[in-house]
């Protein structure tokens, strides 16, 4: 008489005697939403202000922290920051010298030269997750793409 396994018990027993690493989640799968945190190589619920060396806003849901020592951290923000543009000035309300999970951004708003710029409404931030910059290449590109795609 042969035993039968469940599908799911198999694929399991599969998975675990490959040994393989689990490879980071694709552009697809990132701008789907369909990660969880064993995909990314590392995920921080903060960052110390004093170690973002540049943030670079991909559009009005993605930004990336870039930290002294080359890495990458995505916030992909649970909604739409209004006025969030690639070449907007932020403002983080934070506490400590950390930009953490929870915390506020803002986009700075010029309204006219020579006057102190407006904060915009406040942007909750998400957890931080560390990609590669080839990572933040394809997810540009997929963005830039998706953005030239008619309704």
């Amino acid at each position: 008489m042969t035993e039968r396994w469940p599908a799911y018990l198999l694929l399991a027993v599969i998975a675990g005697a490959s040994g393989a690493a689990e490879a980071p989640p694709s552009v697809d799968d990132i701008l789907a939403g369909n990660t969880n945190d064993g995909g990314y190589a590392k995920t921080q619920h903060c960052l110390r202000l004093d170690s973002i060396s540049r943030t670079r806003i991909l559009n009005d849901r993605y930004v990336v922290f870039e930290t002294g020592r080359s890495e990458r951290w995505l916030a992909k923000l649970p909604q739409k920051c209004p006025m969030l543009r690639p070449d907007s000035k932020l403002e983080f309300d934070t506490r400590d010298s950390r930009v953490c999970q929870w915390d506020e951004v803002r986009v700075l708003i010029e309204t006219s030269p020579g006057r102190f710029p407006t904060p915009g409404p406040p942007c909750q931030l998400p957890e931080f997750h560390q990609i590669s910059q080839q990572q933040v290449d394809a997810l540009r590109e997929a963005l830039k793409l998706a953005r030239n795609q008619p309704n």
